[in-house]
């Protein structure tokens, strides 16, 4: 009968549920796996409870350990669950552990595990390697198959994001609509498609009207907080003479729940938000550039993550520290490499921006942009004095399928055969991401499909894809060298 709940718990019900309640529920799941530790499906769903908990900053936030054992638990019961290596997947990516997460994504497939579900982990792995591609079309088919609500409003709200990063701005209003109109059990499509009307459409009465509708009397904090930021938005937009616009700021100031420092960081995050903070700047609104969230956000952090550039640039101009970081070690030179941003780079690097440091993932600002395959930040980074190791960084971009990134990083003197306990050889990196101009290249440059990782060699990885072709170019290279 548990089993049933259980799994229940873990994947539809868990959403309507408080953090107060999911940590009461957490410790009903531990009790059951005191009460039945062989079974399998009990330690899944607190896995997934316990990794929900751990992302919402419930858990120990620099370490998934707990959640990393009780997925590997789970797993090795029996009988085999394919969800139990969806869960092994997801403890995956929270420790950026990549290759790992895929091939226990491959697991799961063997074991039956939902096909929407692993979709939605398969376009998690595709995200992190920056294959928009595969992405795009695993969130399309989680629309089109699952039969949860939960999921398609998930998958709807992240093929969202993915189209307005790419510019597809229509194409993502209707995801965005379409994943609001399904009625979740959260507000976050309903939030997303409302700050989208705001920033990117200039739709304000529209938008006030997406993140009311459904509401009690009174919103939650953060549909609370956007509509605020609307009315400031609405201000910033409007015609009216400096004294009108000036008294209409004082009655918000005086209405609004949240001061000009939490306007800031909501709106440092879009492009459109510069006008806002620039007229709110010039009132004297805005007490600090660097104002903090939660989470110790400055505004050009908020901006980098969105990469807003005018934003930072309007940020850094009056002062905001180039070099200031959030509780996981990110900063603003390390989110604007990951989206490739040279012009912003360039301003950082001008100002005084530290290049060789790491964050809590152990990621710095070269290995952000070769993990998001931008090959023109990575060069300047190098240039600029980034100190790497870019063995370790080809198997990073040969895992992204990203021929012109494992050129230059070989020019640089990456050794095309390093392999470390945590390092998988770049061979091998580019048979999991079956990018066969990479493997040829890898090849030309002496790459040696003999090599073994794991107990196994790269040839034997080769052949556990089925993939022929792959199968036969490695296969004529080690006869080869035979």
């Amino acid at each position: 009968m548990f089993r049933l709940n259980a799994s229940v718990l873990a994947v539809a019900l868990i959403c309507t549920l408080s953090i107060a309640a999911q940590r009461q529920l957490q410790s009903v799941l531990d009790a059951k796996m005191g009460d039945e530790p062989l079974n399998p499906y009990v330690w899944v769903a607190s896995t997934e409870l316990k990794l929900r908990l751990f992302l919402a900053g419930e858990g120990r936030r620099a370490d998934p350990f707990e959640v990393i054992r009780l997925a590997q638990r789970g797993a090795e019961l029996n009988p085999p669950l394919g969800r139990a290596s969806l869960a092994l997947a997801k403890t995956d990516l929270v420790r950026s552990a990549i290759f790992d997460a895929t091939q226990h994504l491959h697991d799961a497939i063997n074991l039956g595990a939902p096909r929407d579900e692993v979709l939605l982990v398969k376009a998690a792995i595709a995200k992190v390697i920056n294959n928009e591609h595969d992405a795009q079309r695993a969130l399309e088919e989680v629309i089109g198959i699952s039969p949860a609500v939960e999921l398609k409003a998930v998958a709807g709200v992240e093929l969202g994001d993915l189209l307005q990063r790419q510019g597809k701005l229509d194409e993502a209003e209707r995801q965005y609509r379409s994943a609001a109109s399904l009625r979740s059990c959260t507000r976050v499509p309903d939030r997303r498609l409302g700050t989208f009307l705001i920033f990117a459409r200039n739709k304000l009465a529209e938008a006030k009207t997406v993140l009311t509708q459904g509401n009690s009397p009174r919103p939650d904090a953060e549909t609370s907080r956007l509509l605020e930021t609307l009315d400031f938005f609405a201000w910033s937009n409007g015609s009216a003479s400096p004294a009108r616009k000036s008294e209409i700021l004082k009655d918000l100031l005086q209405q609004s729940e949240i001061s000009g420092d939490e306007i800031l960081l909501v709106a440092a995050q879009f492009e459109a938000g510069r006008k806002l903070i620039l007229d709110l700047l010039a009132a004297g609104v805005l007490q600090n550039v660097d104002a903090v969230d939660g989470k110790s956000n400055t505004a050009l952090l908020i901006a980098a993550r969105g990469n807003a550039g005018a934003v930072a640039e309007a940020l850094v101009h009056r002062g905001a520290r180039v070099n200031a970081q959030n509780s996981g070690g990110q900063r603003a030179i390390g989110l604007f490499s990951a989206h490739g941003n040279i012009e912003a780079l360039k301003l950082l690097l001008g100002k005084g921006a530290e290049l060789n440091y790491v964050d809590s993932n152990g990621n710095s600002p070269v290995s952000c942009a070769v993990a998001g395959s931008h090959v023109g930040a990575a060069k300047l980074l190098l240039q600029n004095g980034a100190k790497a190791d870019v063995s370790e960084l080809l198997t990073r971009a040969a895992l992204n399928g990203n021929l012109p990134m494992v050129q230059m990083l070989v020019i640089a003197g990456a050794d095309v055969n390093k392999q470390g306990q945590k390092v998988i050889p770049p061979l091998m990196a580019a048979v999991v991401s079956r990018d066969l101009p990479t493997i040829q290249y890898l090849l030309d440059k002496d790459a040696d499909p003999a090599t073994t990782y794991n107990g196994k060699s790269i040839l034997e990885y080769a052949r556990d894809t089925g993939d022929p072709a792959l199968v036969k170019l490695l296969s004529e290279k080690r006869k080869v060298r035979l």
